[in-house]
């Protein structure tokens, strides 16, 4: 596996009137051709002119599905050395040097290939079976241009938990609010999340009508209708097979699902959690019910790829739009960060395109010391195995560093880190935790492991994205909006940070509802510690969703739009909150607020100012705001509108005892 890089610390020292000069993409395209290094992938269209060479091809391919990672790389079809050429950082003595080694290692038999695209920021160059030369690489070449590592080997990690009885309590969906934020809206079929991993069964009576459609390719024709590179795309690829320099490997139906025969249905799984097919009176819910799902087979059907395939998956997901990509595997062992050297892919892919990359945290949270040793030994990679970084997830994950990128831990159902789930020790990699112990999956069985947590979040970004954003939106403020309006958890090592689809969605609802207007989304937290509620507005209400424990403040809703300054006929709302009573008071009179200013000391009730503005109580078309008094809990009720008003005033009498209109607000 991955050996702690060495970096060369280069002084360059600056000559008047001296400035490098860079080479270009082209420049070092060409300069591989003339060296008669291979492209890997031929984008021209390929079709079989007879079925003798597509059976042949076939069957070529299907003994490849059953070699193991080690016995591809012997036999020349998967690289062991990754080298990355920044093509807009690497000047053209550095160009000259890499290509000059490149050519010894050519002439001394070694295979070598190349894979670029222009949505893609390097040149990947794939060195085979030359392990022996990889620290002499890295010695010579380690700079911010040219990146050296050895290929990583990706697996997905999850616990099968077998359950004969049928296990119908989606606690996952309970955990999240999910109900609740669907009746906000199931938002709609704009958003494709790309599953990277060992396949997906797309005719899987769960998911089969939420399958992504290439719009541009005919299925079964055997041609690359839409010229990409890929024969048959209709519902994603086999980038596994795609990219082993095989003239035809095929991307249908059967070479993208994962061997069924042998129980192996993870990829299946993971896009049944982000977006199963729903009110089916069949199999599970899933969280986004109208987003589509893309097939990015990446691995063997047991989950055993390498690094070296994600710039393809990269490039096609940009090419074809998609909003998500969820990555539900990790390193086998822990790698140095150094050693990252898809980082600047990944920041392409999320800063520059916009499409967001999920990623699970890795279960090996309860790794014992001994196991990392003998797991990693095989790959001569054991440095980290004797420090706290085997069960960090910072040492599994890609992108570690690149912004907006999200890392995904596991949660049970007491909202407790689940013991297999890693996490952070020193450097704050966790994004988010989710549910993933414990998981019910079709054909129902429990499922337990960070590989499920991720698509939870997948699949609620895609409900976000869906449903609320008709302007312009950045990766930052999707990754933003999701930290900030996520739930408290008391545990630092999972980021305290707990995914609510409820509070992300209602928040940022009401936010873009108002948006560039003068409205200004009121919402309303109940305590059970406290024995009353709380009412926030805009950032406010996201930092008690994001600080507080559930116990504390429990999030409710939006129960009101008031508006953020004056406006015609309107007054504004006087805010006071109490030590004493943990809670606030309002009141539109300025009598009111002068008289409790004067008579209450501050840690009784202590002025805030002015919080909004409302119209003044029982306006024409206008929702009433009611203000109750509690003299049992020394608290203020307010209920919004007359329903609820009578509710109190007829059922709960004796606690709350009713005051008077407070104000009125437009109906939203």
């Amino acid at each position: 596996m991955l050996k702690k890089s060495l970096f060369l610390l280069i002084s360059f020292f600056i000559i008047e009137n001296f400035s490098p000069v860079y080479a270009s993409k082209d420049y070092l395209i060409n300069k591989f051709n003339d060296l008669q290094i291979k492209q890997r992938v031929d984008d021209k269209m390929i079709k079989f002119t007879n079925k003798e060479d597509e059976i042949k091809k076939i069957k070529s391919s299907n003994e490849i599905r059953k070699q193991s990672f080690e016995e591809l790389q012997n036999e020349e079809i998967i690289p062991d050395v990754i080298i990355t050429i920044d093509s807009e950082k690497i000047n053209e003595e550095e160009s000259n040097k890499i290509l000059d080694k490149l050519k010894n290692i050519k002439n001394e038999g070694k295979k070598i290939d190349f894979f670029s695209s222009n949505n893609l920021k390097g040149i990947y160059v794939y060195l085979y079976n030359s392990k022996d030369i990889l620290n002499e690489l890295k010695k010579e070449f380690s700079s911010d241009a040219i990146k050296i590592s050895s290929n990583i080997r990706l697996v997905h990690q999850y616990q099968y938990i077998p359950n004969d009885t049928y296990y119908s309590s989606q606690w996952n969906l309970h955990n999240i609010n999910w109900s609740t934020a669907m009746g906000l809206g199931i938002g709609n079929n704009s958003v494709t999340i790309g599953i990277i991993d060992n396949g997906v069964d797309v005719d899987d009576l769960d998911l089969s009508r939420n399958i992504w459609n290439n719009p541009n390719e005919v299925y079964g024709d055997l041609t690359d209708n839409d010229r990409n590179g890929y024969i048959d795309d209709k519902y994603g690829c086999n980038f596994y097979l795609r990219s082993r320099g095989y003239y035809y490997i095929p991307c249908q139906k059967e070479y993208i699902k994962e061997d069924l025969t042998s129980d192996s249905k993870h990829g299946t799984y993971v896009a049944q959690i982000a977006a199963g097919v729903t009110n089916n009176s069949l199999g599970i819910a899933g969280v986004c019910p109208n987003c589509k799902l893309a097939v990015l087979k990446i691995t063997d059907d047991f989950g055993n790829g390498d690094l070296s395939l994600l710039p393809y998956v990269f490039d096609y997901a940009i090419n074809k739009g998609f909003k998500i990509l969820n990555l539900s595997m990790v390193s086998v062992c822990p790698f140095d960060s150094s050693q990252d050297i898809y980082a600047s892919e990944i920041n392409n892919l999320i800063n520059n395109h916009g499409i967001m990359l999920v990623q699970a945290a890795g279960n090996n949270g309860s790794m014992t010391q001994d196991r990392c040793i003998s797991s990693c030994r095989r790959f001569n990679d054991i440095h980290y195995c004797y420090s706290n970084a085997r069960n960090q997830a910072y040492y599994y994950v890609i992108g570690k560093n690149v912004s907006n990128k999200i890392n995904v831990a596991s949660i049970n159902s007491n909202n407790q880190r689940s013991s297999f789930s890693n996490y952070d020790g020193s450097n704050t990699v966790i994004t988010v935790a989710a549910p993933g112990e414990n998981i019910p999956v079709f054909p129902y069985r429990l499922m337990s492991g960070t590989s499920f947590s991720a698509p939870m979040v997948s699949g609620a970004l895609g409900v976000y994205l869906s449903l609320n954003f008709p302007m312009s939106i950045t990766s930052s403020k999707i990754y933003n909006d999701l930290i900030s309006i996520s739930s408290y958890l008391p545990d630092q090592s999972i980021s305290r940070k707990k995914l609510d689809l409820f509070a992300l969605i209602s928040q940022t609802k009401a936010i873009n509802l108002n948006y560039n207007t003068n409205y200004l989304p009121i919402s309303r937290f109940w305590s059970d510690m406290y024995n009353g509620h709380l009412y926030s507005t805009g950032e406010e209400a996201k930092s008690v969703i994001r600080d507080y424990h559930s116990n504390i403040w429990k999030y409710e809703g939006i129960v009101y739009h008031a508006f953020r300054t004056n406006v015609v006929d309107t007054l504004p709302v006087y805010r006071f909150w109490s030590d004493t009573y943990r809670s606030h008071f309002y009141t539109q009179s300025e009598d009111e607020k002068n008289y409790v200013i004067s008579n209450y000391p501050t840690n009784i009730w202590r002025y805030e100012g002015i919080v909004f503005y409302a119209y003044t109580p029982n306006r024409t078309g206008k929702l009433n705001i009611y203000r109750f008094w509690s003299d049992i809990y020394k608290k203020h009720f307010y209920a919004a509108g007359e329903s609820e008003r009578d509710y109190v005033i007829n059922s709960l009498s004796n606690v709350w005892r009713y005051e008077q209109p407070a104000w009125s607000v437009d109906l939203r």
